[in-house]
């Protein structure tokens, strides 16, 4: 069973959804920081 994004957004509640935010950030730091060193 697939549950669209809209009903994550108003499943989650706002903590848990910086809290995702915030992990999602740091992967994206991650990526970069790879990118960077595969230059």
């Amino acid at each position: 069973m697939e549950l669209s994004p809209n009903f994550y957004r108003w499943l989650v509640r706002p903590k848990m959804r910086s809290f995702f935010t915030a992990k999602n950030n740091s992967i994206k730091v991650t990526q970069t920081i790879q990118k960077i060193e595969n230059i």
